[in-house]
């Protein structure tokens, strides 16, 4: 899958180690998204909140927060997700907490395996299923906690043979199988452990849970400022003897080992991904601190519409 057909689902989920950028890859789509003109909303699923920030001083939390024109953001969480699901259900208040504030029906639903992740990939769904958005983009949690998280439906299945649950479960893992709806982009650094763990975690999305593989995307890549021949030539002939001067070879060196050891890092990932097209995004300098900071990566996710 290339970038272009990714747009055409509408419903993403992004993982990656954590620390390879993951949440950074996210938003860049999502402005991506947005500027073509997609109603486009980012589903954050940690309790310290990290998307708004960047747009606004608030939090998104429950409800839909704008960010800008076609970009929206939320946070939601299981007793969030618990109240929208119940309240569906019984339509009255006062019921749902009567429900929820029984220590019998909550020392039940402490019990089954995976709900709270249950109630935010249904209300992910619910997202999809009512098509107020044209592109929904889950920042999910990293690797492993991300294979869990996308593995819950079946264990809830296996775990509640019959009733509403399993109904909704099963409602659930179709949801996110649908190869139509649904695809999963992973990203990584070109670095070894990351490389590493994301083919091993795209292994297991494709073959065990029969989710759709998305383009994959490498983070912070550096590009040699150096050919071959002019790093051989550094590394015999002293660029000069002044010592404010010695600096530069040597990180031009070091910029050219980086970029080396990159690229067979990206050849040994192209070997796991089939035919998804890799999109490297290359290092910028400086922190991202505001949405504006995003610009220069959306502008570079553009050169691989039309590829």
């Amino acid at each position: 899958m290339n970038l272009e057909e990714l747009m055409l689902r509408r419903l993403v989920f992004v993982s990656g180690k954590g620390g390879v950028g993951k949440t950074t890859v996210a938003i860049s789509l999502g402005l991506l998204a947005a500027q073509l003109g997609k109603k486009t909303i980012l589903v954050e699923l940690t309790s310290s909140e990290r998307i708004a920030p960047f747009f606004f001083d608030k939090m998104a939390g429950y409800k839909e927060l704008e960010l800008q024109n076609n970009l929206f953001v939320i946070n939601p969480n299981p007793h969030d997700c618990l109240k929208e699901y119940v309240m569906k259900q019984v339509y009255f208040k006062g019921i749902y907490e009567l429900f929820v504030n029984n220590r019998y029906v909550t020392s039940f639903l402490n019990a089954i395996p995976g709900l709270n992740e249950l109630l935010m990939l249904g209300k992910i769904m619910d997202l999809e299923w009512q098509k107020k958005y044209d592109f929904i983009i889950v920042d999910a949690p990293a690797t492993g906690h991300g294979v869990s998280f996308l593995e819950v439906p079946d264990v809830v299945m296996n775990a509640v043979k019959v009733g509403p649950l399993r109904k909704k479960a099963f409602e659930i893992s179709e949801g996110i199988k649908n190869q139509e709806v649904t695809a999963f982009c992973g990203v990584t650094l070109a670095e070894e452990m990351p490389v590493v763990e994301l083919s091993e975690l795209m292994e297991k999305i494709k073959k065990d849970l029969k989710i759709n593989l998305g383009p994959v995307f490498v983070n912070n890549t550096v590009s040699s400022p150096l050919s071959l021949a002019e790093a051989v030539k550094l590394k015999e002939e002293p660029f000069s003897e002044d010592e404010h001067l010695k600096a530069y070879p040597a990180l031009a060196l070091m910029m050219y080992e980086r970029a080396k050891l990159n690229e067979e890092y990206i050849v040994e990932l192209k070997k796991n991904i089939g035919k998804n097209t890799l999109i490297k995004l290359p290092h910028k300098p400086g922190l991202i601190r505001k949405g504006k900071d995003f610009f220069p990566l959306v502008d570079d996710l553009k050169e691989y519409l039309h590829a």
